[in-house]
Parts: C-alpha cells; sequence; structure tokens
C-alpha cells in the first residue's frame, strides 16, 4: 500500500495537464499511486490521460461520461478510490517543485497531530514558478473536518 495516494482531478485542462503529471511523477518522494481523473472534459485531456494509464505509479483512471460541474464530486471520487495514508489532491492546472512530497512528509512527521498539510502559495524567482492550492489530508478525516481536534499545519514548502 503506498504511503500517499496523489488525486489529480481534471476538467479542460489539456494545455498543462501534461506537466502537471510529470511534475508529479518527479518527485523525490517515491512512495505513491496516482489516481488520474477526468470530468468529461471537451478537450485533448482524455488522450493525454491515456498516455499514462499504463504507468506503474497509475493505480486508477476515472473518466466520466457526463461533466458533473463540481470539483468536489472529483475529490470524493479519488478519496474512495485512494489506498494511502495521506492524499495529496493535486490540481491539474498547477505543477510541484520535485520536493514537495518530501517537504510535506518531514512536515508531517514533526507534527505527528497534525492532520493537514497546506503549502503557502510562493513565487520562486530562479524557476518563475507559483504554487497554489496543494493539500494534503489523511483520508479518514474526510475533506471538512480533522478528526479527534487535530490542529491545521500552514507551512512554507
Amino acid at each position: 500500500m503506498p504511503l500517499v495516494s496523489v488525486i489529480i482531478p481534471n476538467y479542460n485542462h489539456a494545455h498543462c495537464l501534461e506537466a502537471r503529471i510529470e511534475s508529479v511523477l518527479a518527485q523525490s518522494f517515491s512512495d505513491f499511486e496516482m489516481i488520474l481523473l477526468d470530468d468529461a472534459s471537451a478537450d485533448n485531456s482524455v488522450a493525454i490521460i491515456e498516455k499514462y494509464r499504463s504507468h506503474p505509479k497509475t493505480t486508477q483512471v476515472l473518466l466520466n461520461s457526463i461533466n458533473t460541474g463540481s470539483p468536489f464530486a472529483q475529490w470524493q471520487k479519488g478519496l474512495a478510490s485512494a489506498r494511502g495514508k495521506w492524499i495529496w489532491i493535486a490540481e491539474s492546472d498547477d505543477i510541484a517543485d520535485p520536493s514537495f512530497l518530501e517537504t510535506a512528509l518531514g512536515k508531517l512527521d514533526q507534527q505527528p497531530d497534525a492532520s493537514f498539510f497546506i503549502p503557502m502559495p510562493y513565487i520562486s524567482l530562479q524557476k518563475t514558478t507559483m504554487h497554489l492550492f496543494s493539500i494534503m489530508l489523511c483520508p479518514k478525516t474526510g475533506i471538512s473536518k480533522p478528526a479527534g481536534g487535530r490542529q491545521i499545519m500552514p507551512s512554507p514548502v
């Protein structure tokens, strides 16, 4: 069982989807599974997702035939398929630094009562990339509330 389940929900982000997937696959931490979802995109997204169907890190490819109109429905679908202790909802229109998972899990190890890791947005002037909305959470706690009053830990990556 992987330590982290990476859920990549997508809708019409073919122009950046491959960069997102490659940024996940380039992580320095490698104990993860990748779950790819598409919410009936009208662009070339499904063809890009299909290129990764047989990748060893891809454990699920979930393609909707009708658009749900809800990113939260996609998150829930991904959570239902996830096997990892930690969940990373990696939105399809973003990229991540190769050390994101390694850094996040290191921060979570330092705070054993934490249920969430929410990195603060930042801009790296050397790489000119912006990292927003990368969220990790424990699937046992759900999306809306941490279990047992555990703290939410914002931290810069």
